[in-house]
């Protein structure tokens, strides 16, 4: 890190205490509306739908208007609405109120993500994956902490766990603001619509983003079919809980030891065998339906999102090429939208209709494999038309 300037390692810093204040309310806010403001199921889907939409889908063109007015000026709109967005859940309790609160949370985490990951996108190929590297690091750390923080406030007062996470982003919003004049973005001649077109034009970019499509849905599975297939092979919710934290443990364990790896490997081959590892975790959990199986199967998951997650981001900058990077990454969040969408509704049907079957898991994991074929397939088109332009010159 002593390689990064200033502001940068601060954005790193705080990305660490945004998720962990963010995970210290998520994690159980299914839990707060229904048990504490009991909210129907319906209410409680809806509640958490809007969340979903609007922080998955406003990026495509937040991004654009990023890329336009400036990365800071975004970041620092969306740390206000996220902030402002937890305090009003924890201080209104009607459903429509609720539903507001919600959608501004949304809409800062869409303001926010595709401007922080350009932020970063940005800076020299040299430090780039380090600094997704650390990122991540972060925000698992962040996830590791929040939910325990969390559940100690929600025993004590649901208030608090909501004023907490809510103040820790207004807190940084005022850092990002003294540090606005670090990040200054030239917007001259950078036009809304061509931006968005630039990227439209990019089919490598395209493809790779369809591709994980397949990635979202499998990861969307570690909180949906995984616990709940924990739970019912262990009868026991305590052990369906322990699925999410041994992940997140794990996964900053195996973040940390594959530093070098990310340097040493090009980065979709790191991104297709993650991938292919993850759809090689669904295909074993079938055969031993024992608790302690499933938790091998989780690590094995893990292995293979740790190598993918940082490295899909170094993926969209290098795609970016510095250019309307904000853009790219707002483009891209229509991947997770789509995968997220998809593998809630999935996995929760296979873990509801399907709990004895084979079919969920070799569904999933073929998904893995064909996510690592399409990449493969991508990455040899991509060497193609590279030696194809050094040899023409051009």
């Amino acid at each position: 890190m002593k390689n990064f300037p200033i502001p940068i390692r601060i954005i790193l810093f705080s990305s660490f205490f945004m998720s962990f204040g963010y995970f210290a309310v998520y994690a159980f806010l299914a839990i707060y509306l229904s048990s504490f403001l009991h909210f129907s199921t319906l209410q409680v889907g809806t509640v958490l739908t809007i969340m979903i939409l609007t922080s998955r889908i406003i990026p495509l063109f937040s991004g654009i208007i990023a890329d336009k007015f400036g990365y800071m000026i975004m970041m620092i709109s969306g740390l206000l609405l996220r902030g402002i967005g937890f305090i009003c859940l924890g201080i209104f309790s009607e459903f429509h109120t609720i539903s507001i609160s919600t959608s501004l949370i949304g809409f800062g985490t869409a303001f926010y993500e595709p401007a922080a990951r350009a932020v970063f996108g940005s800076q020299p190929a040299c430090i780039r994956k380090d600094l997704f590297t650390y990122l991540n690091l972060a925000f698992n750390s962040g996830a590791i902490i929040g939910p325990i923080a969390g559940s100690i406030l929600l025993v004590w007062n649901p208030l608090y766990a909501f004023l907490f996470a809510g103040v820790l982003m207004l807190f940084f919003a005022i850092i990002f603001y003294l540090l606005r004049s670090h990040f200054q973005v030239s917007t001259e001649n950078v036009q809304l619509l061509l931006g968005f077109k630039t990227v439209l034009q990019n089919k490598h970019f395209l493809s790779f983003s369809c591709i994980m499509i397949f990635f979202y849905i499998m990861f969307t599975q570690l909180t949906v079919a995984l616990p709940l297939h924990m739970s019912n092979i262990s009868h026991s919710p305590k052990l369906g809980g322990l699925v999410v934290t041994v992940n997140a443990i794990t996964g900053v364990l195996f973040m940390i030891a594959f530093r070098k790896i990310f340097h040493k490997y090009s980065t979709l081959s790191i991104v297709k065998y993650g991938v292919l590892l993850m759809g090689l975790s669904f295909l074993l959990i079938p055969l031993f339906p024992h608790p302690y199986w499933l938790f091998g199967c989780v690590i094995l998951f893990t292995i293979g999102e740790t190598l993918v997650l940082p490295n899909a981001d170094i993926a969209i900058a290098n795609y970016s090429h510095a250019s309307y990077t904000a853009t790219y990454f707002g483009v891209y969040q229509l991947s997770l939208a789509i995968g997220f969408t998809i593998g809630n509704y999935t996995g929760t049907w296979f873990t509801s209709q399907l709990q004895e079957a084979y079919a969920p898991w070799l569904t999933l994991g073929t998904m893995g494999v064909i996510g690592f074929i399409s990449l493969h397939m991508l990455k040899n088109v991509k060497q193609t038309q590279e030696k194809e332009m050094m040899n023409t010159g051009l």
